[in-house]
This record gives C-alpha cells, structure tokens and sequence, in this order.
C-alpha cells in the first residue's frame, strides 16, 4: 500500500489546496522527472514524489538512498521573483520548514547543517537540492525545482554500510511517535502528516521570502555556528571557525590565521 494523495491532503486545510499533487511507485529522481516536465505551461505548485528513487541525488551528484515505503522523496516546482542572487533563500527557508515540520510530528529537536541539511541527534536525515533555471544574470528564475529527501522510517535491512552512522531515521526509538512495528497504513500517515506540515509551514515563509523572516529559525536552528569546521576546498579541508550566517545566508567564518572569509557555497564539515 503506497502513500497516497489523500494521507496528505487530510492534514492540510483547505487554504492550501494550491499544489498539483502526483505520486510515483519509483522514479529515478524526482528533481530529473520535474524538470523535464517543467514548462511555461506548468504552473507553480506541481509537486512529484515517489515511492522510491533508483537514482536520487543531492548536491555534488551524491547518491540519496531513497528505498521504498519508509522515506519521503519530492520535488515542488516553483516560480519565484527572485534574483540568482537570492536563489539562497529558497534552500534555507525549506530547510526551516521540513525542521519546523519533523519536530511538530515526530517531537525531535531537528537542526540544520550549512546549507540544506537537516540533523537529528548529531544524524542526518535530510537533504535539500534546489536546482533553478536562469536565463540571466539580473532575471528572475524561469522556475526552481526544489527537492527533498527524508529519512523517515528505518528502511528494512539498515542503511547501507557506507551510511553507517552518518545518516539516521526522523522516527527513532525515542520518539513519542516511536512504534517498533509499524504497519504500512502507520507510515503512510506519518509520512503524509511530515509533507503536510512543511508544504504550511514553507508558505508561511515563501510568499514573502524578501523579507527573511525564516533566517532567525535558521540561525537557533544551526548545528554550526560558534563550532569547529574544515572548509572542503582542499582534500584535508581548511580549518575555520563558524562566526556567523549573515542576510544572505552566507556563512562567515574565521581561519587560523584570523582571516575572516564570506561561504556562500561549497561544502564544509564538521565533528559530531
């Protein structure tokens, strides 16, 4: 039994009956299919997911293991009037958004790594990739396919030996929502209310992303700041320390040498 428009429709209220909602048994990604299909026909609030990915990705091309029934892949089209140089925001304002909305349904405390990932205890357990299509450098996006990977359940068997220990399960042991085993219709439900409780939580954010009302959650939410970190420009990694996440959500850290320099892509990394 597969997740179904209605596990998430019966969560929302009827303010938010906007999104053009299909679901897939298995797609290769979503973010692919939606962009194939992304034309000046297709209005804003399209939003696939799918059952399962063969071939979900997050930034850099990495591999998201997106096995079938326990987890929740998705992608929104949007058509935003914004600036390439704000396409930032986009990210920061669904990271808030999936937290707001895993800790109202699971009870977590999640947090978010610079840029587009969400933690639960020290694990990850979301991915954000939001890819965009500009036809100039001061012209709004032709649109922006956001996508979204969440671990959910435990998928049957573990995680991978190379996730071992880095990625996680939104539902953990402890948990109030915790059910050692859980049946379909269970999952399909939490699953439905976690997409449900984002898509309200990122329109309370998204008509309005000028004004940034999201960065102040983005900051409280933060598993960087005021931590140790390697900047992943080299192999080993430059050390730095993380000061600040200014307006534009760039991150602003400080080297050994006391130099201080501005992030506002590439990776970091840190120790939990």
């Amino acid at each position: 039994m597969n997740l179904s428009i209605s596990d998430i429709t019966k969560h929302l209220d009827n303010s938010l009956n906007i999104f053009d909602i299909e679901i897939f048994d298995s797609l290769n990604s979503t973010n692919v299919f939606l962009k194939k299909v992304a034309t000046d026909n297709v209005p804003e609030g399209k939003l696939i997911i799918a059952e399962s990915q063969s071939a979900g990705h997050g930034r850099f091309d990495r591999p998201f293991f997106s096995p079938a029934g326990t987890g929740i892949y998705m992608s929104l089209l949007l058509k935003p009037d914004i600036l390439p140089t704000d396409a930032a925001l986009i990210t920061t304002c669904a990271a808030v958004a999936v937290a707001n909305a895993l800790d109202e349904v699971t009870g977590s405390h999640a947090q978010i790594k610079w840029i587009n990932d969400i933690f639960i205890d020290n694990k990850k357990v979301c991915g954000i990739l939001t890819e965009a299509s500009f036809t100039a450098a001061d012209a709004p996006p032709k649109y922006v396919v956001l996508g979204i990977g969440i671990n959910v359940f435990e998928p049957e068997g573990g995680f991978p030996a190379e996730l071992s220990g880095i990625a996680a399960s939104a539902i953990y042991s402890h948990s109030y929502q915790y059910n050692s085993n859980p049946t379909q219709e269970y999952k399909n439900n939490i699953r439905g209310e976690i997409i449900a409780k984002f898509l309200k939580s990122f329109m309370n954010y998204y008509p309005n992303l000028g004004d940034r009302k999201f960065l102040e959650e983005y900051r409280r939410r933060s598993l960087v700041l005021d931590q140790d970190i390697r900047i992943m420009d080299t192999a080993d990694g430059t050390p730095a320390k993380a000061m600040a996440i200014d307006d534009n959500c760039n991150l602003i850290v400080e080297l050994s040498d006391k130099t201080i320099r501005t992030l506002n892509s590439g990776e970091i990394s840190i120790r939990l």
